[in-house]
């Protein structure tokens, strides 16, 4: 758990003790936070694309069938 932006390091991991190491994170994502842009609608749409279950896209195909 993080606590007071600090990460405590199991003792198995001792040897790790002054070495320079480099952290993944991964975090349970319970909520979905949108920071406030200047950007268009558009911008805002492609970095958080709208979800839907059940949703299929059309196949390339498809979409030239004329």
């Amino acid at each position: 758990d993080v606590k007071n932006f600090s990460i405590t390091v199991p003792r198995k991991l001792s040897f790790l003790e002054k070495k320079h190491v480099r952290l993944v994170a991964l975090y349970e994502n319970t909520t979905v936070l949108r920071e406030p842009s200047a950007k268009s609608f558009i911008d805002d749409m492609i970095a958080t694309p709208l979800r839907i279950d059940g949703f299929t896209p059309l196949k390339r195909s498809d979409i030239y069938a004329r």
